[in-house]
């Protein structure tokens, strides 16, 4: 894990393009260094990263889904266009965003989705898509020509084998320049679902495998977070490693340590924006809202809004928000360091 930490952080630090950038690392870099207690709730340096949601619609309806469901459904009125999308890149408050994430929603729905990407590749940033997959062979070539650096696929058990055979071409085209990682939401009642999903990385001959921790959208499923305690977990892992590490490169679930003070580093380090430029206060916690700051008023305001330090104001804490009473990330990150 600490090896991942340390090549994460490599990887933002060998794209930073003038001496600006390097400080604002180098500043967030000491913050999350610090024992959590004391960490300020003001902080004095721009996100490393950015998470734009290019639409709220998606071709699936999935019960797990944290951004469309019966509180906040999806509109597209919130598909992204050129402009607007320009007019963020460009806004100060991302001067210093290095990684940028396109999502939604399902960010291949978005007409203008290779233009986003041909717009970031000309400003040299490192490019995620989280995609379901089902529309990489609509429009293949166009998605061939534009590659992001990295595509994560989610894993669905109903619709991987109606895929595979999309993926293969995809994983096989010897055009392909991108990263290719098959993401797999894991639950403390699925844990067979690990090694099922390593063979169907390795048939279908993705790059590699991100197994992701449960978010507990409704307060009765929070028994689907693997925690620290999850002795049967445990003993799968050092199985798996020994088996299969030498085959696909595996990043590990996050796991949800109870006894841990807040130590989330994404709300320090992650913008999370919408099409009207509203931040969210992280990742999980959306949708995006005006109360948690805008990215196009003052930095000062919108980074350093009340909400978000009323967030960071529970590091250290063993008490936090019922919103981030079981979300893995509170915990801190264990395998990347930003």
């Amino acid at each position: 894990m600490i090896l991942e930490k340390i090549k994460t952080s490599f990887e933002l630090y060998r794209n930073f393009e003038n001496i600006g950038e390097t400080l604002n690392f180098f500043k967030c870099l000491i913050y999350n260094m610090k024992p959590q207690k004391l960490k300020e709730n003001k902080i004095k340096f721009l996100p490393l990263s950015a998470s734009i949601y290019v639409n709220t619609i998606c071709n699936y309806r999935c019960s797990f889904c944290f951004l469309i469901n019966e509180d906040h459904k999806g509109s597209k009125t919130m598909n992204m266009n050129t402009q607007t999308f320009n007019k963020i890149i460009d806004s100060d408050f991302l001067k210093f965003a290095r990684r940028i994430t396109l999502g939604g929603g399902e960010p291949y729905l978005n007409k203008n989705i290779f233009d986003f990407i041909k717009i970031l590749k000309n400003k040299k940033k490192i490019i995620s898509i989280y995609t379901n997959g089902s529309l990489i062979n609509r429009n293949y070539e166009n998605f061939i020509d534009n590659q992001p650096s990295y595509v994560n696929i989610s894993h669905y058990d109903d619709k991987f084998e109606n895929l595979k055979e999309d993926f293969k071409r995809y994983n096989n085209d010897p055009k392909k320049n991108s990263v290719s990682r098959l993401s797999k939401i894991i639950c403390s009642d699925n844990l067979d679902d690990i090694e099922l999903t390593i063979n169907k990385a390795l048939d279908t001959n993705f790059d590699r495998i991100i197994f992701q921790n449960y978010f507990p959208y409704k307060s009765e499923e929070s028994h689907l977070v693997l925690k620290k305690n999850n002795e049967t977990y445990k003993k799968l892992k050092v199985r798996l490693i020994n088996k299969y590490a030498k085959k696909i490169k595996i990043i590990w679930p996050n796991i949800l340590d109870m006894e841990k003070n807040f130590s989330c580093n994404n709300i320090s380090t992650t913008a999370t924006i919408d099409n009207n430029g509203n931040l969210a206060k992280c990742c999980f916690l959306t949708p995006p809202h005006p109360k948690d700051g805008n990215i196009f008023k003052p930095i000062k305001e919108v980074w350093n809004s009340d909400e978000l330090q009323n967030f960071r104001a529970q590091y250290g804490k063993k008490v936090v928000k019922k919103e981030c009473q079981y979300c893995y990330f509170k915990s801190g990150l264990e395998n990347r360091a930003l």
